[in-house]
């Protein structure tokens, strides 16, 4: 708002002060709720670091168990085929049992055969049937052929007795491998398949913990979008405030109105005395007068006039490299041969430009301590040049700040 449009709505310096206080107090309420945004926002990244490695850790320990869990199918594949393997020996020995079994019954029936025939006809003893084979042949050659029947009967009932034996004990020993390689087969599968669920539970364990982590870690990623959302937002509402403040700063030193000397204070409230001509380094006396104000502070023009020169970076360096003292400044005509010059500044207004027309009351820039100032408190060094000489300004920023 202008100062012109302010005296045109009858508004006093008390009107724009208590706007002024209001502004800065919305002011003061949006810094602090800017810097309680910013502190959430630090917190939760924070938070969100410690997530990330946690999820990282995790991650990698799920990719550990996915990897036992494929030894693990192996195992079991492997006792699977050991399964597999002692079926076949099972179904082998079940097979070679069963074959064992018909000979056995072959071989008892044989033998039950010889049984019968001996009970027909006397004792088995051999002594006994050689005595009847000799009673009952008619001639030698029937002896000697009865004989040799007779032989081949004992000999057949030999191998008879003796195939029964061994039948009967590979029977033993068939059965015995047989439940040999069913209960190391059980074993295997029952060991190998514990372990696949042993490991497979970790897995899935461990990655219902990734999944946690990752949906907190979105969680906390939407909060601190959100809450960088509305720092941005506060920070608009924030330069918004300023801006207000900064204006009603300005309408306040216009409402004021200019001093007997036709000039207006450039900052209000500010303090200052005549410092003109007071020692400073490397040998130099003060060419201007130094005015203190809280940093920020709106400097205005004194008067109309145009933009000189302006310097918007600071440029110095203490201790290396001395290069601006005024850090950043600006510099403006107000009539023939006169130009004001304001050092230190925080910064710039926006269209103060070399070459601009600057009108009375307008803002120029904000107090600050750049340049060589860097260690001082906040203050605006006003410099007043005549025709190239610099003059003493304490006399008419006194007439213009203080009546």
């Amino acid at each position: 708002m202008s100062s012109s449009a302010v005296l045109a709505q009858g508004r006093d310096s008390d009107d724009v002060e208590s706007d002024l206080e209001d502004a800065r107090e919305e002011e003061q309420a949006a810094a602090l709720t800017l810097e309680q945004l910013k502190a959430r926002a630090g917190s939760t990244r924070a938070a969100l670091s410690l997530l990330e490695s946690e999820l990282v850790a995790t991650r990698q320990q799920v990719r550990v168990l996915e990897g036992q869990v494929a030894i693990a199918e192996s195992t079991l594949f492997e006792a699977q085929q050991a399964v597999d393997a002692a079926d076949e020996e099972v179904a082998a020995a079940d097979a070679q049992l069963s074959r064992t079994e018909a000979e056995l019954l072959a071989a008892q029936e044989l033998l039950t055969d010889q049984i019968v025939t001996t009970y027909k006809f006397g004792s088995v003893a051999p002594g006994i049937m050689a005595v009847r084979v000799m009673e009952n042949a008619g001639s030698p050659e029937e002896v000697l052929t009865g004989m040799h029947s007779l032989g081949s009967v004992i000999d057949y009932q030999d191998r008879i007795v003796k195939k029964v034996e061994e039948l009967q004990a590979q029977h033993a020993e068939d059965l015995k491998a047989t439940e040999q390689a069913r209960t190391v087969a059980a074993a295997q599968r029952d060991v190998a398949a514990a372990a696949f669920d042993a490991v497979e539970a970790r897995r899935a364990e461990a990655s219902r913990a990734a999944g946690k982590l990752a949906a907190e870690q979105a969680n906390q990623q939407a909060l601190l979008a959100e809450l960088e959302a509305q720092a941005t937002d506060t920070q608009v509402v924030l330069a918004q405030l300023a801006e207000e403040r900064q204006q009603l700063e300005a309408e306040l030193a216009a409402s004021r109105g200019a001093g007997a000397n036709g000039l207006l204070c450039p900052v209000t409230p500010s303090w200052f005395q005549n410092d003109w001509g007071f020692p400073r380094s490397g040998g130099r006396t003060h060419k201007g007068t130094d005015v203190f104000a809280d940093k920020g502070t709106p400097i205005i023009a004194i008067r109309s006039g145009t933009v000189k020169q302006v310097d918007s970076v600071d440029s110095y360096r203490a201790g290396s490299n001395y290069g601006d003292l005024g850090g950043i400044w600006v510099s403006y005509w107000t009539g023939s041969g006169e130009y004001w010059y304001w050092a230190h500044l925080d910064g710039i207004a926006s269209g103060v430009t070399p070459g601009a027309s600057l009108s009375a009351g307008q803002v120029i820039g904000w107090v600050g301590n750049t340049g060589n100032a860097y260690s001082t408190p906040p203050h605006v060094h006003v410099g007043h040049y005549v025709n190239g000489s610099a003059v003493n300004p304490y006399p008419d920023l006194d007439v213009a700040c203080h009546g």
